[in-house]
């Protein structure tokens, strides 16, 4: 069980203990914060659309699924994604198309 003070144990456990609730606002006010700047959070589910451009991009540079899906620390080198993506998802390959200087 997670600790108390944390938004795990607030979520999990249903734990309203006064450090568990002060956690759990702490959180919520992050996200909104986040929200009102216009910063996307990282768990946000995306259109794949970029991700496939950046693939495309990669491959017209010689850089492989396998190869990519080492470097982002994927397991499945196959780099299989649904309909949309995760954010943070998204920001590391698009982080490791600059170290590389590849353009979409």
């Amino acid at each position: 069980m997670h600790p108390h003070g944390t938004r795990a144990r607030y979520q999990s456990a249903q734990c309203r203990c006064r450090l568990c609730q002060i956690a759990n606002n702490t959180y919520q006010q992050s996200i909104r914060a986040r929200h009102a700047r216009g910063l996307p959070l990282a768990g946000q589910l995306v259109s794949r659309r970029p991700v496939d451009r950046l693939l495309k991009a990669c491959a017209r540079e010689w850089l492989t699924k396998a190869r990519l899906a080492r470097e982002l620390g994927q397991h499945d080198a196959r780099l299989r994604f649904g309909q949309r993506v995760r954010r943070g998802t998204l920001d590391a390959l698009q982080k490791l198309a600059d170290t590389y200087e590849i353009a979409s």
